[in-house]
């Protein structure tokens, strides 16, 4: 038989932790999931979005007999928020200043340093639905398409410049990028997969052992991907929505906001004055100091509220040290050496949960106890790319389509927001 002093006895506390809602002023935005539209909601304000695109060149010359069609910018989105119907009009413009590769810019960077809207390239009214376009039509491209016709003058410069052909730089000498922007309506949000500048051309081909002709179609391809440089701009008008002043005297502390794009990123303050004295003090052997943290998890529970708009909740957080916030999505790599966690919504339970917490909360007990001064505060930050909590799938980036919720804080009566670690005394 084991003797009493040799049992180990498992524990488990709650610990509730401290949490405000916090306006972001800005994210880093270079992506390749763009945005495009405005919308105001009265409760998370209004915002509108759009962006600066670099384009890759083609490789290689047109044919001899080749001759140009047409040009567009083209637009392909499986999503958007909002009102189908609303109708708005977009604008594209020529690009004044390069883009720099590689370098960190953010949401609240300004077009005009790279654009003075001196040269338009093409402008169209359009709605995120447009019923014009044949169902065939749609399902041949697997999303929706907006397709807007760009100036016969960069088309043909685009055409008869051979050096635009041979390689990316004389490419940009040509065209330093796009400039995409909206106006009218406040009512939708674009979430575009891709974007390209396309050139339809078409060339006669004769088939020498017939000696007969015949016109072929082609399609080339300036694309706004990976290889190039992208910049979502994101404004947030002053004084709409409900401030933080009016939520905390309305819900007295018991909510806290979160939205995107670059809105609301709700601050986590774990308490661990509370975590070492429960843990540490008053159930860890004090003579060797020998402790176990078997599982540590925060739940982040969805409030319900008498919000009405459009705003949907968002399918994946982040749950990171906010001192790391831009270190991490300038590298994108997860899992990464800065103290982060994925959690994703469940709609069964209204929660996101976040495991795996039981390295960082021991190494801080180890490392910093008893003064937890230095020890920094997280922030639940949305993103998108991966398709599970361990990050496959997909590059973790920030989400930049249009998300809102309100979330049970740590004063929230009904349920807390909280910390649960289970340990054991060896």
């Amino acid at each position: 038989m084991m003797p009493a002093s040799d049992e180990m006895s498992v524990v488990s506390d709650s610990f509730y932790v401290t949490v405000v809602s916090q306006l972001a002023d800005h994210v880093f935005s270079v992506t390749d999931k763009l945005a495009l539209g405005s919308y105001d909601d009265p409760v998370f304000g209004a915002l509108s979005v759009d962006f600066l695109a670099e384009l890759r060149f083609v490789n290689g010359a047109f044919p001899d007999n080749a001759v140009a069609d047409s040009l567009s910018l083209v637009l392909y989105y499986k999503s958007f928020f909002g009102d189908s119907s609303a109708v708005q009009e977009v604008t594209v413009y020529q690009m004044t200043a390069p883009l720099t590769y590689n370098a960190d810019y953010y949401t609240d960077t300004d077009p005009a340093g790279f654009c003075d809207r001196s040269i338009v390239l093409g402008q169209k009214s359009f709605t995120a639905y447009d019923p014009a376009i044949p169902d065939d039509q749609r399902a041949e491209y697997g999303c929706n398409v907006l397709r807007v016709p760009v100036s016969d003058e960069l088309m043909q410069t685009l055409f008869s410049d051979v050096a635009a052909t041979q390689s990316q730089a004389a490419f940009l000498e040509l065209l330093k990028g796009v400039y995409v922007t909206c106006q009218g309506g406040n009512s939708c949000v674009l979430a575009l997969d891709s974007v390209n500048l396309e050139l339809n051309y078409h060339a006669e081909q004769t088939v020498e052992s017939t000696g007969t002709t015949t016109t072929e179609k082609y399609t080339r391809v300036y694309a706004a991907n990976r290889e190039a440089t992208q910049v979502l701009h994101v404004s947030r008008p002053t004084g709409t929505g409900v401030s933080v002043d009016d939520l905390q005297s309305v819900y007295q502390d018991s909510v806290v906001l979160i939205s995107t794009p670059a809105g609301y990123f709700p601050k986590v303050s774990l308490p661990f004055d509370r975590i070492y004295q429960r843990v540490c003090l008053d159930h860890a052997d004090e003579t060797d100091g020998m402790l176990n943290i078997n599982h540590a998890s925060l739940a982040v529970e969805v409030a319900s509220t008498d919000y009405s708009g459009a705003y949907r909740v968002p399918p994946m957080l982040m749950l990171i040290e906010e001192r790391y916030v831009d270190a991490f999505f300038h590298q994108s790599l997860y899992p990464s050496r800065y103290p982060n966690v994925l959690g994703v919504y469940s709609d069964s339970t209204r929660t996101y949960t976040f495991n795996n917490m039981c390295a960082y909360i021991e190494s801080v007990l180890k490392k910093d106890a008893p003064n937890f001064e230095n020890v920094g505060d997280f922030v639940l930050v949305p993103v998108c790319g991966p398709s599970d909590i361990y990050g496959n799938g997909g590059k973790v980036r920030h989400q930049f389509a249009p998300y809102g919720a309100f979330y049970r804080s740590g004063k929230n009566a009904k349920s807390p927001m909280r910390l649960t670690i289970t340990y054991t005394n060896l």
